[in-house]
């Protein structure tokens, strides 16, 4: 890649003094004509003004380069963001509508009193949904026995105990789930105190 940036960048770096060399050749021969008419050091002086007006205007062309330059690669930059962010999105939002089914099969397990071979099933199924969801970096947020933190947590019920302390959670009715900093479903919870 980087070789392929340096060759565009020789590139552009050719056409930019391909044109520089043109306009010269065109204001040459445009001085040229009064050139014969007047002194030899008026010559001078239109020579070594078009060698500072060239020399301006290469200085003003790189600077358009090394601008363009430095857009194309804040262009790239934010482009590789936005694509990051557009994946991560899509995870979370797909992640957040699988979760019904998760917490269906959850809820059958509470259900199932005997240990059948449908149980052992539907727990195994259970088990490779939530390795599932690690692998692709979503995890569980920890409630009962927490602290209850408002990014992280729903409280839908307050109860009065002493034997639990200031704001812990108590009981958990559903689980949130969280991908790197994003949540993707808040915990639904008991707060105590």
């Amino acid at each position: 890649m980087e070789k392929k940036k340096t060759a565009k960048n020789e590139k552009v770096k050719q056409e930019a003094n391909e044109e520089v060399k043109e306009e010269i050749r065109e204001e040459t021969s445009e001085a040229e004509e009064p050139k014969k008419t007047k002194e030899t050091d008026s010559s001078e002086e239109t020579a070594e003004n078009l060698e500072a007006k060239v020399a301006d205007e290469v200085a003003e062309f790189k600077d358009k380069l090394l601008r363009t330059m430095a857009e194309f690669d804040n262009y790239k930059r934010r482009t590789a963001k936005e694509k990051d962010s557009m994946y991560d999105y899509a995870v979370c939002d797909t992640v957040n509508k699988l979760l019904p089914v998760l917490d269906t099969l959850k809820l059958s397990l509470q259900h199932e009193k005997e240990d059948t071979p449908f149980k052992q099933g539907v727990e195994m199924v259970v088990k490779q949904f939530i390795d599932t969801l690690d692998k692709m970096d979503v995890k569980e947020i920890k409630a009962v026995g927490e602290p209850f933190d408002p990014n992280f947590h729903n409280a839908v019920m307050h109860i009065e105990d002493e034997q639990y302390g200031e704001k812990e959670i108590v009981e958990e009715f559903q689980t949130g789930f969280i991908r790197k900093d994003k949540v993707i479903r808040f915990s639904m919870v008991k707060v105590a105190n």
